[in-house]
């Protein structure tokens, strides 16, 4: 890295930078005659001139007036003054710049940390002196709206739960500029990180059943320090001993770390401090609950008369929230007939479609499950079923009435054994006035019955 600054205006002192380890150029006054004079100095002492030269990592170009200062190192912060007189000695230029020499940036590193509610945070860990930090996503700039934690200009941000993309953080100081990217997915909430460090104040920290908790505890100040972490008022970690295999205390960082977390581990956690006299440095309390992380929901739905629909999210896990959503857009009450937005099943009022969201919630995890709404048929239909079993009982009865009627109209034969003989009663043949054939044999036993009433 190559600094130049420009400081001929006179009797002003010009605020020059250095980049440590490399090269700074200065733009001094020149010579206005080769009888002139030069004299450098810093602080007020000589340090070069046309007869002396103190720094062998010193120059100046008397035609150019560029005073160059090479591997620069922190010794080299300073007032710089160049002094020109003429050939009796009179001032003939006079120029003043304070060089201020800073560590250049070095190659950021990026790292990122799932926290609850499936928000997660972003490091940006970088060398060099007055680092200014800024970020983007999706080239972008990352403002702090979307940021439930700290400003854009930190270190380190707390992004809202959801985001994904390529996170860029840039990183520069008064002589150079580095960047470096990341590329986030979605958080799914089941690492917990908890900050317990405020003193003599019960912290209410949560953990995911089955996955990982970090409590962040007061750090020793001091190597001869020593720290007691009691679980309800008993020692369960400390230099010499620990009760369980998945707790870890990381003295750099104080960071507490539960691993595997089952409900036994729900109860008050008390961080002790003691320096090389045995007397309290530190002190503090959490209280850390379990709870089990909520599980994907699954939605079913139902057509309701007057086409009203209801729609049924159910999730696992402990202490659940729900929220509802339709087309993106918060489903608020007044689309709901009944039940309220955050209940686990709502009813919506005829005629709505699109994409319903659920979305469920507790201290430690989310999820969320889609189902595509159709408009529901409505009254209509709820009509039409019933009076179509209706109108096909009434037409199965009229078809048996029908088939009744006729059969009971139809002509039978009669047999003539079984007819009653009355003397008083005249028999006509009535075969013409019907239309009807007879056999042989039936017109036989009418005359039969003939000759038997005249005799």
């Amino acid at each position: 890295v190559k600094t130049v600054c420009d400081a001929t205006q006179p009797r002003v002192t010009t605020q020059c930078f250095g980049s440590l380890g490399e090269t700074v150029e200065v733009l001094m006054p020149t010579q206005s005659s080769q009888d002139d004079s030069f004299r450098l100095k810093k602080d007020g002492v000589t340090i070069l001139s046309g007869r002396s030269q103190t720094n062998i990592r010193y120059s100046f170009n008397v035609s150019t007036g560029i005073f160059t200062i090479k591997d620069i190192d922190r010794t080299d912060n300073g007032t710089y003054s160049m002094e020109v007189h003429n050939v009796t000695g009179m001032g003939v230029a006079f120029t003043k710049c304070y060089l201020n020499i800073q560590a250049p940036v070095s190659s950021p590193l990026l790292s990122r940390e799932c926290l609850s509610w499936g928000q997660q945070r972003v490091s940006c860990s970088a060398g060099g002196d007055g680092l200014h930090y800024s970020w983007s996503l999706d080239g972008l700039p990352l403002n702090d709206q979307r940021l439930p934690s700290g400003p854009s200009s930190a270190s380190d941000v707390t992004l809202e739960p959801g985001r994904s993309g390529l996170l860029t953080c840039s990183v520069r100081n008064i002589v150079s500029n580095a960047t470096a990217n990341i590329t986030l997915s979605v958080c799914d909430g089941v690492k917990t990180v908890c900050d317990a460090t405020q003193p003599r104040v019960t912290t209410q920290c949560f953990g995911s059943l089955g996955e990982t908790v970090e409590v962040l505890l007061p750090t020793q100040s001091s190597q001869d320090d020593t720290f007691r972490l009691k679980k309800d008022h008993v020692s369960i970690l400390s230099e010499r001993y620990q009760t369980n295999i998945r707790y870890s205390f990381n003295v750099s960082t104080g960071i507490f770390t539960i691993k595997d977390i089952d409900r036994k581990d729900n109860g008050e956690y008390s961080m002790e401090v003691h320096n090389a006299d045995g007397r309290g440095v530190a002190f503090t309390k959490c209280y850390l609950t379990i709870q089990a992380p909520v599980s994907s929901p699954l939605l079913s739905r139902e057509c309701l008369s007057w086409g009203q629909q209801r729609v049924s999210c159910s999730a696992g896990g402990d202490g659940l929230h729900y929220s509802w959503s339709l087309d993106g857009l918060p489903l608020n009450d007044p689309r709901l007939l009944s039940g309220h937005s955050s209940a686990s099943d709502v009813t919506l009022e005829p005629g709505r479609s699109g994409l319903l969201t659920c979305s469920v919630r507790n201290i430690v995890s989310n999820a969320t499950a889609n189902i595509t709404l159709s408009v529901c048929d409505g009254l209509v239909p709820f009509i039409v079923r019933p009076l179509t079993v209706v109108l096909l009982l009434l037409a199965a009865l009229g078809v048996y009435w029908a088939l009744k009627k006729k059969k009971t109209s139809s002509p039978r034969d009669i047999a003539l054994s079984s007819m009653a003989v009355d003397d008083d009663v005249p028999y006509v043949n009535v075969s013409g006035a019907t239309g009807s054939a007879r056999s042989a044999p039936e017109d036989e036993a009418l005359r039969a019955v003939t000759t038997q009433k005249d005799a």
